[in-house]
C-alpha cells in the first residue's frame, strides 16, 4: 500500500514507485548559459531570468499558448506571421504565450522577422517575461539539443535525490535505498541535515497543484542559489532537505527560503512551517522532518508556540518532540486529559479551552474570565467542575503542571484522543 504521506512506496523487494511525478525544471538563467552558441541576445524581461523552465518548444502555430502546459521556453521563426498586419500578430502571438504561463520566447530574426517591433520588445520588460533573438542562420536544434539535455539530465538527477530523501525519510531503517543514490550526487553519508515542512493554507487555487508549482519554484531558487538541498511534495507538504554544516548555514538557508514563500503568497493564504533539528548523518534526516512537521503542525494550529518555527527556538517543545516513542504520549494524553477531552465531546462543553486559558494567565480567574467574556464565578465553577472530572487538584503547581503537560503534549499529537481535535 502507498505510504500515508504519498511519494514513494516499496510494494515488493527494493522496488521503488512514484506515486506521482512533479515537473522538474532549471532557472532560465542557468539554463541559457548552457547553449554553447555567442548569437542568443536578451532583449528585454532579465527581470524573469530567474523563473523556471521545464522545456524548450518549438512552435508556429496561431495562439500558441492554447497548446503549452507551462513553463516552457518557446522558440518560433514566424513562418505563419500575418503580412497585413506583422506587428499587431507577434504581439498577439508572445501575450498569448506568456498567458500560458511560459517561461520565456525566442524568436528566430531573419527572413520572416526582419526585426522584432519595439512594442514587442516593451511588453516583455514591462511584464519581465525573457524575450531573446536568435540569428537566422542558426540550426534550431544546436539550440534544442543542448538545452533539453541539461534539462533531461537535471531532472533525472532531481529525481534520483528527491526520491533517495523520500525513502531515508519514510522508510529509513533501509538505508540501501537512499544512501549510495545521495553519495552518487555528493550528498554524504555523515554530513548534517535538516528538514523544513512548509504548508499553504486557504489557498487561492487548487491545494496540490498549486503546492507543486510552489515546489518548482523553490527547486529553481535553491538551483540558482546553489544550494546543497532537495525539496519534494508529499501531499500538500512542501518538503525541503538542507544539507549544511552549521546552526547560522541552516537559519540563514531556511529563513531566505521561508521569505520567498511568504512573498509569493495571494491574498488571504498563510502559511505554517517548521524546520527540525541539524542531525548527525543522513540516517537521522527523518527526525529531523518528524520535528519540522510536528512544529508546521502546531502552528497551522495557531498554536502559541512564539514566533520562530526553528526546533532550536521552541522552548519546553523540544523536550517533547524528542521523545521518539508516539506510544507514550498517546497513553500521558489519554491518562491525564482524556477523561475531560472525552466530557467536551459527549457534553458539548468547553472544559478545556476553559482550563487551557485557566493555566495560560498562570491561574488568574479575572483575566480568564475577561478573555472569555464571562463572569469570574463561571469561570470558578468550569475549574472546579474540570478538576472533578480529571481528578486533579488545578489550584495546586503539581496539579497545573500535570494537565499543562498533557495539553501541550495534545498539541503535538492530537491523534492521541480521536474525535476531539
Amino acid at each position: 500500500a502507498p505510504s500515508e504521506k504519498g511519494g514513494v512506496h516499496m510494494p515488493g523487494k527494493g522496488h521503488i514507485i512514484i506515486k506521482k511525478a512533479i515537473k522538474m525544471a532549471v532557472a532560465m538563467k542557468l539554463l541559457i548559459q548552457k547553449y554553447p552558441g555567442d548569437d542568443l541576445e536578451l532583449l528585454a524581461g532579465s527581470a524573469g531570468l530567474y523563473t523556471p523552465v521545464s522545456w524548450v518548444h518549438v512552435s508556429e502555430l496561431p495562439r500558441p499558448g492554447s497548446f503549452l502546459k507551462g513553463g516552457e521556453l518557446v522558440i518560433m521563426t514566424c513562418v505563419c506571421i500575418d503580412k497585413k498586419d506583422p506587428e499587431g500578430w507577434l504581439l498577439g502571438q508572445i501575450q498569448s504565450i506568456r498567458y500560458a504561463k511560459a517561461s520565456g520566447v525566442i524568436l528566430n530574426v531573419g527572413t520572416y522577422l526582419p526585426e522584432i517591433p519595439q512594442s514587442c520588445i516593451d511588453y516583455c520588460e514591462e511584464n519581465g517575461f525573457p524575450l531573446f533573438s536568435l540569428g537566422w542562420k542558426t540550426d534550431l536544434q544546436a539550440v534544442t539539443r543542448p538545452l533539453c539535455a541539461y534539462l533531461i539530465q537535471e531532472n533525472e538527477k532531481d529525481h534520483t535525490i528527491s526520491n533517495a530523501f523520500k525513502n531515508a525519510i519514510f522508510f529509513h531503517d533501509r538505508q540501501d535505498l537512499y544512501v549510495v543514490p545521495l553519495s552518487d550526487y555528493h550528498f554524504e553519508t555523515e554530513a548534517r541535515y535538516a528538514v523544513c515542512v512548509i504548508k499553504v493554507l486557504d489557498c487561492a487555487s487548487e491545494p496540490y497543484q498549486e503546492a507543486q508549482d510552489r515546489v518548482q519554484e523553490i527547486r529553481t531558487r535553491l538551483h540558482y542559489q546553489k544550494r546543497k538541498a532537495s525539496v519534494f511534495l508529499s501531499d500538500q507538504e512542501m518538503i525541503v532537505v538542507f544539507c549544511t554544516d552549521s546552526e547560522k548555514g541552516l537559519r540563514s538557508a531556511a529563513e531566505d527560503l521561508l521569505q520567498f514563500v511568504s512573498s509569493g503568497l495571494s491574498e488571504g493564504e498563510q502559511m505554517a512551517a517548521g524546520v527540525g533539528k541539524l542531525t548527525r548523518s543522513i540516517r537521522c534526516v527523518y527526525k529531523s522532518y518528524r520535528q519540522a512537521a510536528a512544529i508546521q503542525a502546531l502552528r497551522e494550529k495557531h498554536i502559541d508556540t512564539g514566533t520562530s518555527c526553528f526546533y532550536e527556538d521552541m522552548g519546553i517543545y523540544r523536550l517533547l518532540l524528542g521523545i521518539e516513542e508516539e506510544d507514550i504520549k498517546k497513553d500521558y494524553v489519554a491518562r491525564v486529559l482524556g477523561p475531560l477531552l472525552e466530557h467536551d465531546r459527549k457534553k458539548g462543553t468547553n472544559l478545556v479551552e476553559v482550563v487551557r486559558l485557566y493555566l495560560k494567565n498562570e491561574g488568574s480567574i479575572q483575566d480568564t474570565a475577561s478573555q472569555l467574556f464571562i463572569h469570574k464565578n463561571t469561570v470558578t465553577y468550569k475549574i472546579n467542575q474540570a478538576s472533578e472530572i480529571l481528578g486533579i487538584d488545578l489550584s495546586t503547581f503539581s496539579g497545573k503542571m500535570q494537565v499543562q503537560m498533557a495539553l501541550l503534549v495534545y498539541d503535538i499529537c492530537p491523534e492521541a484522543f480521536p474525535g476531539t481535535a
